[in-house]
């Protein structure tokens, strides 16, 4: 950096000229070099991976709907966060897995809630497809009566179709109550989706929506007849 002690010549000359930066410093005239820009090799590079793990990310959300994570995800309202924004970041962070191009979501790292108040997580359950293009999940009754079972919590459940890549139980979210008391929910399939596989995720919200339980990821089962 160059400094000019007496009268300047450069008189009101300011910004950039060349590879020299002219700016006033306290009334006094100031050259500084052009800083060396990034490799643009690199620069490329490391912005095509990150779009790349953000539209897998993105692309798997957009399947499973924002309704489910907004249900889910309970974030401190200093955050300025959405349940989205934060849904994407624990995605991208932890659920992304594989080398540049190649991303793909490992799906027993998807977290479907992140409490802030929990109810009672879900105990012993399972996912297991039957005959006639149906599903079943189940769970029981902790059996530690100084646990307090919440049994009048509903049951989110998220049934992800691999095959078409969407949540093929969003639609149903909004007509479907499913108590804890309940123990088990049966999931009738269309026939279209013989043969797909489905990943399954199950937590609890209390009954006045202000508790939820860390979700728990049950594996995957392939649909059929």
């Amino acid at each position: 950096m160059g400094r000019a002690r007496k009268k300047s010549l450069l008189g009101d000359i300011t910004g950039k000229v060349g590879g020299l930066v002219y700016t006033d410093m306290r009334g006094t005239k100031v050259v500084k070099k052009m800083p060396s820009p990034p490799k643009k090799g690199k620069k490329t590079r490391e912005q095509a991976e990150q779009r790349a793990v953000f539209k897998c990310a993105e692309r798997f959300l957009r399947g499973v709907g924002y309704d489910a994570v907004r249900l889910g995800y309970q974030l401190p309202k200093s955050t300025g966060m959405s349940e989205a924004n934060a849904a994407m970041q624990h995605l991208m962070l932890e659920a992304v897995t594989g080398e540049y191009p190649d991303y793909s979501i490992n799906f027993s790292k998807v977290k479907m809630s992140d409490p802030l108040r929990e109810t009672e997580a879900c105990w012993n359950a399972r996912c297991v497809a039957g005959d006639g293009l149906t599903i079943e999940v189940s769970w029981e009754k902790n059996p530690y009566p100084e646990k307090t079972t919440r049994l009048d919590d509903n049951a989110a459940i998220v049934f992800f179709n691999e095959t078409w890549r969407r949540n093929i139980y969003r639609e149903m979210h909004s007509r479907v109550t499913v108590p804890r008391s309940a123990l088990k929910w049966t999931l009738q399939a269309a026939p279209r989706f013989l043969g797909h596989h489905i990943h399954c995720w199950i937590f609890f919200v209390s009954a006045d929506g202000k508790r939820v339980s860390q979700s728990e990821y049950l594996g995957i089962v392939t649909l059929k007849e």
